[in-house]
């Protein structure tokens, strides 16, 4: 699991943090108000790029001895530039249940594509899950090798983990094999954009 040390906030002009290489960071946690915290760009962008398999990182706030499990709720870009502006952390337990939207990646490749110039499709790159935190993986990989013009993998076709939830519709298209000519997916069932997590309860009872 990444690890990442932040300091308490010590600037009010979140500009001016960032002239310095620092991160304004909001941290989240049950039964407070958000906590304004900081670190370095660097680090930021290092625990932000080797999360654990479910999406975890181990943050420690300067001067305290317990870490605590955090998973990003929100990430502000920069829009030329794609530096991060601001990021906010939600600290969770393994056991809270939590919906969140996860990005589904293809693996392989159908033999029509190079065989037959047939086009692959995506008209989402995510579903949304529900599930305990403990379990929720941080990315999904869908086989597609043995895709055949004309077929299509929807939402309901992935395998998930044992005590996880689809949330998304079942007949979202997530990956569709069509003839070259086609140049448009109107038909299919296309996803919102992602979402934010969000915490729908601390404990399996809840549910």
């Amino acid at each position: 699991m990444a690890k990442l040390i932040v300091q308490e906030r010590t600037e009010a002009n979140p500009k001016r943090l960032r002239r310095q290489g620092i991160v304004p960071i909001g941290l989240i946690s049950k039964g407070t108000d958000t906590r304004k915290v900081q670190a370095w760009a660097g680090d930021v962008r290092d625990a932000l790029m080797h999360p654990d398999d479910h999406g975890m990182i181990e943050l420690t706030v300067d001067g305290e001895k317990k870490p605590r499990s955090v998973m990003v709720k929100h990430m502000e870009l920069e829009p030329v530039t794609r530096n991060l502006l601001t990021v906010t952390f939600m600290e969770v337990a393994k056991d809270d249940v939590l919906v969140i939207d996860v990005p589904v990646t293809a693996l392989g490749e159908p033999p029509a594509i190079a065989a037959d110039g047939a086009m692959l499709l995506a008209p989402t790159d995510h579903i949304k899950i529900k599930g305990k935190a403990g379990i929720l993986p941080n990315h999904i990989e869908v086989d597609i090798s043995g895709l055949e013009v004309g077929q299509s993998i929807d939402a309901e076709n992935i395998q998930l983990p044992n005590g996880v939830e689809l949330i998304s519709s079942p007949a979202a298209t997530i990956f569709a094999l069509h003839a070259a000519k086609v140049q448009s997916l109107e038909t299919e069932t296309v996803e919102e954009g992602p979402s934010e997590p969000q915490l729908v309860s601390d404990a399996a009872s809840d549910e």
